[in-house]
This record gives C-alpha cells, sequence and structure tokens, in this order.
C-alpha cells in the first residue's frame, strides 16, 4: 500500500508539473527563434491607444516606443489606420487624437501646429500655445467614411529634431486615436 501511494504521489507530481515544463519550453523557444509571428491578421479596432501593443499593427509611421506603458512619442508626421465604426458610414464620426504637448517645445517654438489628412481630405489645423494635454478633433463626414478602415496622417510644424543625446525626433506625446460615432 505504501509503495502504491508512492507511485500516485510520484505521478501527480509529474502530471502537475508537465504543463508547466511545457510552457517554460514553448516560451524558451520563441525567445531564440525570435518573435512569434501570429498566422491570422489581427482585427482592426476604431480607437487605438498606443501602449496597447496590439495597437502596434495599426501604427503606419512616425512612432517611437511605448514609454511607461502609458504611450508614444510621434514625430512630425505619423499615420495610424482606422477601423471605420458601425453606422459612421450613415451617421458621420468624429477624429479624435489625445496627445500632449512638452513643455519644452512651448518653450522652444511657443506654439505648435497639428494638421491631419483622413484618406485623401484634408482637416483643419489647430494651434497649441500651452504644454499639457491636448485634444485634436475634427468631424468626418459619413460620406468619407463608407469604406471598412481609413489611413490617417498627422502632421506637427515644430518638432525637436534628433540629436547625437537622442536620436529621435520629438513632436507630440500621443496616447490615444480613433474614431467616434457623431
Amino acid at each position: 500500500m505504501r509503495r502504491l501511494t508512492i507511485a500516485v504521489l510520484l505521478l501527480a507530481a509529474a502530471m502537475v508539473s508537465l504543463p508547466g515544463c511545457r510552457t517554460r519550453n514553448k516560451q524558451a523557444a520563441a525567445a531564440a527563434s525570435g518573435p512569434v509571428v501570429s498566422e491570422e491578421p489581427a482585427g482592426l479596432v476604431t480607437m487605438i491607444h498606443t501602449a496597447d501593443p496590439r495597437a502596434a499593427v495599426q501604427l503606419l509611421r512616425g512612432f517611437h516606443e511605448v514609454e511607461h506603458d502609458a504611450w508614444r512619442w510621434a514625430g512630425g508626421d505619423f499615420a495610424v489606420t482606422l477601423k471605420v465604426p458601425k453606422d459612421a458610414a450613415t451617421k458621420g464620426a468624429n477624429l479624435i487624437l489625445k496627445f500632449s504637448v512638452a513643455e519644452v517645445s512651448i518653450q522652444k517654438f511657443g506654439a505648435l501646429n497639428v494638421s491631419a489628412k483622413f484618406d485623401s481630405m484634408e482637416l483643419k489645423p489647430e494651434k497649441y500655445t500651452a504644454a499639457g494635454p491636448a485634444t485634436y478633433t475634427r468631424e468626418i463626414p459619413a460620406s468619407a467614411l463608407q469604406n471598412e478602415s481609413a489611413t490617417v496622417s498627422f502632421h506637427v510644424d515644430k518638432f525637436i529634431p534628433a540629436s547625437d543625446s537622442d536620436q529621435r525626433d520629438l513632436a507630440v506625446i500621443v496616447q490615444l486615436i480613433g474614431l467616434e460615432v457623431k
């Protein structure tokens, strides 16, 4: 009976440790072979939180690495792909860019202008004269929202250029970009 109990305990211990070993082995194999790439394309979203790793597929250009698990610096020109929300093709939507202007930018330039292009439609620029949180919002008519997705390009007219100490162009700190049905 004692041998049977020991055998059952050993078998149970082995079974409990196997899933953990498999997980560690898969992680070790993945780390050794490089990043794992999903074979299925990630679904687009209408609202991008730039710190979300899943959002990276929609960040087309101009963004730097995530900082403080909360935001990304963007250069003077940056672009995203957004999913067009349900009902936007009939109701229209608002394009929203939530970002922050760095104090050093205001000290150096006094103000900066942010403009955007929604697919091929030019959107009116807006001037920002204060450091801190800011929002750029523009109405997008239903007629411009007939496709499943759209490319939005942003331009900031003044930015801190790359230097020896920081190889990045730094324009604004971006937290969120998206479309919201009116």
